[in-house]
């Protein structure tokens, strides 16, 4: 083969592989874009959730732990086993009970209350209870804070956001990484396609 051709040759294929390379690192870039904002906008939902359903809550229940004395229980008992190993199980029971409280001096009772706990409440036993500020009458269990439920959500949502302007970061730096993003993609989306009966040919 002539020099000239194989020089012709060798640069079609430089410049074919020049031309995946930059849009494989563009569509990179362009995910890359697309995921952080959509990290973000997934963040300032969950502070909104996060501040509607647990921080209001917990401005309503507050963090006082008042004792509950159980006047009569009944309780159901059933076993749940944890994900695919049959031999790791937990005793789960329903209880239905009748419980007296006192809230600045005043007695209060509250009948048919409902909890699913592992721990089997006998009558005459004391458990911990939380109680609307607004309505005494309204109580519930003592669990981990509103609050702090509130903060762990947004925390996990937080750092997903993170971890995607890190990567944003990277690929908009970076062209290589931006290229190997691109690829792995386009990867992907083609792999699917094929799943669902994209012709190939």
């Amino acid at each position: 083969m002539p020099k000239s051709k194989l020089k012709d040759n060798t640069e079609n294929t430089e410049n074919k592989d020049s031309w995946w390379y930059s849009i494989s690192a563009s569509y990179g870039k362009f995910m890359a874009i697309g995921s952080f904002i959509f990290t973000v906008i997934l963040f300032i939902i969950a502070i909104i959730v996060v501040n509607y359903f647990f921080y209001n809550k917990e401005d309503l229940y507050g963090e006082k732990i008042i004792k509950g004395k159980i006047k009569d229980s009944t309780c159901n008992r059933y076993i749940t086993n944890s994900g695919d190993n049959k031999n790791s199980s937990t005793v789960n029971y329903d209880c239905n009970m009748n419980i007296s409280y006192n809230i600045d001096n005043i007695e209060y009772e509250k009948k048919n209350f409902v909890i699913n706990s592992t721990t089997y409440y006998n009558k005459d036993s004391m458990i911990d209870l939380r109680y609307n500020k607004n309505n005494p009458n309204d109580i519930t269990e003592k669990t981990l804070s509103y609050d702090s439920l509130g903060n762990i959500i947004l925390l996990i949502f937080f750092i997903i956001m993170f971890l995607s302007g890190i990567n944003l970061i990277v690929v908009l730096m970076f062209k290589p990484a931006a290229a190997a993003s691109g690829i792995a993609s386009l990867g992907g989306t083609v792999a699917s396609g094929i799943s669902r009966g994209w012709r190939t040919d």
